[in-house]
Formats: structure tokens, sequence, C-alpha cells
């Protein structure tokens, strides 16, 4: 089954996927959620992934005016630098919920027009989807229409 949390930028979307996680049975699911990066009074400058069970972090996005060559560049978008070690620590960890016997829900923080553009966690998502776990997914509302035709088509799915 397919859960998607939907909701604007800001809605409490990555909060309540935690909230669903920490809910579960313990050792059914892990996944990462994307946290924010702040910096002073400027704000959000970016976001980082945290693997859910360990609490473990790796950079994925700064904005392009506070990338100060933080990480190797795996690509741009809109006004956002990705990390490609942020991408290869996300897409392992999915990898190896795939093949944990285990593991019954995967959680993924957050598809959006970077993988709608085929790029980002667009290749480990479709895996992911072809399996027989439970996949929870954070979509931003804009996005939802064009994430289900895309990636979920006539898919069984749950909104949160």
């Amino acid at each position: 089954m397919i859960y998607l949390i939907t909701g604007d930028l800001d809605s409490g979307k990555t909060t309540k996927m935690r909230e669903i996680y920490r809910g579960a049975v313990p050792g059914s699911g892990d996944g990462f959620v994307s946290r924010k990066i702040y910096q002073g009074s400027e704000g959000c400058i970016g976001y980082e992934l945290e693997r859910l069970s360990s609490g473990e972090k790796h950079g994925l996005v700064r904005l392009a005016s506070h990338y100060n060559d933080d990480f190797d560049e795996a690509f741009r978008y809109d006004r956002f630098i990705f990390s490609q070690a942020g991408f290869c620590f996300g897409e392992s960890i999915i990898e190896e919920l795939l093949l944990d016997e285990n593991i019954q829900d995967i959680y993924i923080d957050e598809i959006g027009p970077v993988e709608l553009k085929g790029q980002g966690f667009c290749s480990i998502l479709h895996k992911a989807l072809q399996s027989d776990k439970n996949i929870y997914l954070t979509v931003r509302s804009k996005c939802l229409q064009e994430v289900i035709e895309k990636f979920l088509g006539t898919a069984q799915h749950i909104f949160f």
C-alpha cells in the first residue's frame, strides 16, 4: 500500500511522517525525513536527510546563495544546489530496507519537482514502489496530481 502525506510548504508533512513512524511497531520500518537547516536570522538555508531509526544525518541541499563547496554538486534546481553524497545516502537507506525481510514500511520525505524531472530519488522510488513494502511518501499539494500520474498510476493509495 502507498500512503501519501500531503500538504503545502511548511504544513507539517515531515512532522506527520515522524509521528506515523514513531507510532509503528518498532523495527517494522525505516527511512528518512528531510530536516531544514537554519542559519541565524537568515532562516532556512537548506535541508539534510535524517535516518529515522538512527538519527544519522547527511546534507542534501543548500540555497545557492549559501553554498560554499560544502559537498560535491549533483545538480542545480531552481535556487538550490543538491548534494551527490546526500542522494547516495538516501538511496543506500532505501536499498538496504528493500532487502530486509523484517521491514514492512519505508518512509521517504519528500517527493516533488526534482523527482518529476527524473532526478533526485526518482530511480529508487520506482524500485521501492515495485516492492511489496508499504511506502509512505510526503508530497506537496501542488505536485500531488503529477506525482500520482508519474509514479503511482492506478496503485492503491491512502492520504493523510
